[in-house]
Parts: C-alpha cells; sequence; structure tokens
C-alpha cells in the first residue's frame, strides 16, 4: 500500500470513529476528495461544509464512484446512530472484487469512511 492509500485508510479510521463534528478532520477529508474530482467549476472543489450533509457525500459518491450500488445500514439511536455504508461496484453479483464499507454514529461518517476506502483501493490497484 502506498502512502497515499495509507493515508485515505488512516482518514476513514478517523471518520468511522469520529463521534462529533470535527472541522479539522472535514477540511483534510474535503482536501483528499477535491484531488479526484474533475477541474471543472466550483464542481472540483469539496469543502468541510460539504461533508455535514448525508445527501451532499451522496452526490459526492455519485461523483467519484459513478455506477457503484449503495448499501445503508442502521439503526438511528439519539444522540449516536449505529450507521453502516457499503460500496460495490455491482449490485448482482457477490464476488466483487472489493467492496468499500465502513461503520460508524452518523450516516454520513460511514458513507465517506466507505468513499475512502474505495479510493485508496483504486490509487493502490493503478500501481
Amino acid at each position: 500500500m502506498d502512502a497515499n492509500s495509507a493515508r485515505m485508510e488512516g482518514l476513514a479510521a478517523r471518520m468511522e470513529a469520529s463521534k462529533a463534528n470535527e472541522p479539522d478532520l472535514a477540511r483534510e477529508v474535503a482536501a483528499c476528495f477535491s484531488q479526484f474530482l474533475p477541474a471543472t467549476g466550483t464542481q472540483g472543489t469539496v469543502v468541510a461544509a460539504d461533508l455535514q450533509s448525508s445527501d451532499q457525500v451522496l452526490h459526492l459518491i455519485d461523483a467519484l464512484a459513478p455506477g457503484w450500488s449503495i448499501r445503508l445500514k442502521g439503526k438511528a439511536f439519539e444522540p449516536d446512530g449505529h450507521w453502516s455504508c457499503t460500496l460495490r461496484p455491482s449490485e448482482t453479483r457477490d464476488e466483487d472484487e472489493f467492496i468499500g464499507h465502513a461503520k460508524g454514529p452518523h450516516l454520513a461518517n460511514a458513507m465517506i469512511g466507505a468513499l475512502l476506502r474505495v479510493l485508496a483501493w483504486r490509487i493502490s490497484r493503478a500501481k
């Protein structure tokens, strides 16, 4: 695993463990995602505020992993839910080469962690 994919794996683990809005972590993750978006107008930039909304994170998944299926599971217990997000290249195959998976107390964090793992896998596979 190279340094960039290891960094993304570390960010995914930190997102899973995060129980509160951590501005420094959100800025670091936003910068990471921005490097994968096409640089076309404002579409090429992710800011920390984009990571607070599950809807915005779904749009990021659509932009960075188009066509991948998203499976969300969880129980909405306040203040901390028990969320799980799985990203797969295909909904129909059980033998996918890779599945991005993360869990956490916040839905957006679980989705962000899973997406970070997908991107880390793509980087390591490209080498």
